[in-house]
């Protein structure tokens, strides 16, 4: 099937055999060839996510008391060692210059090869993850489409093995109080 779809003009970007489900292009002139196909049930523009910026300068640290935490002993539990936290936003392009300045661990982020993303909403949010919980491993995956975002939450939980997954990205069509 995935070939036929090639065949008829469909440029293939993900694809989720799970949901039966792929992300792709077609170019307008192609659309009927797609259409005619005897096992394509629907299309659908993907829902795009939109990145939910906030204050440059956080304050969470104190507001949560993480210092307080951290200071009943460091490493430990107490600085988030041990703990993979995934991260879901449009990118990390800034990442290496964070390291540089200390906003970051040297040992970077493991970053999701097949959904980079670009932007930086990334890493600010890993910089607020670092500065609450220094010794927690960082991950990250893009996940701007609704297919992409799906398969970066399994990256993160079945493929990282992340038990923190926070995202700061929102879908117009999602439900109502489903984030």
């Amino acid at each position: 099937e995935k070939l036929a779809l090639a065949d008829a003009g469909l440029r293939i970007e993900i694809v989720d055999e799970q949901i039966q489900t792929l992300q792709g292009y077609i170019p307008w002139d192609r659309f009927d060839d797609v259409t005619r196909l005897p096992f394509v049930k629907w299309i659908r523009l993907p829902a795009y996510a939109r990145t939910r910026i906030g204050s440059v300068t956080t304050q969470g640290d104190s507001i949560l008391n993480a210092d307080d935490v951290r200071a009943l002993g460091a490493p430990g539990p107490y600085d988030g060692t041990g703990v993979r936290v995934g991260i879901i936003s449009d990118g990390v392009d800034t990442r290496a210059t964070a390291i540089a300045s200390g906003d970051l661990p040297a040992g970077d982020i493991t970053v999701n090869t097949n959904s980079v993303g670009s932007g930086d909403e990334g890493t600010a949010m890993a910089e607020i993850v670092h500065d609450i919980a220094p010794g927690a491993s960082l991950f990250f995956s893009s996940g701007l489409t609704d297919l992409a975002m799906r398969q970066s939450i399994n990256w993160l939980a079945y493929t990282q093995n992340c038990r923190v997954i926070c995202d700061d990205v929102g879908f117009p069509t999602e439900p109502y109080f489903e984030d």
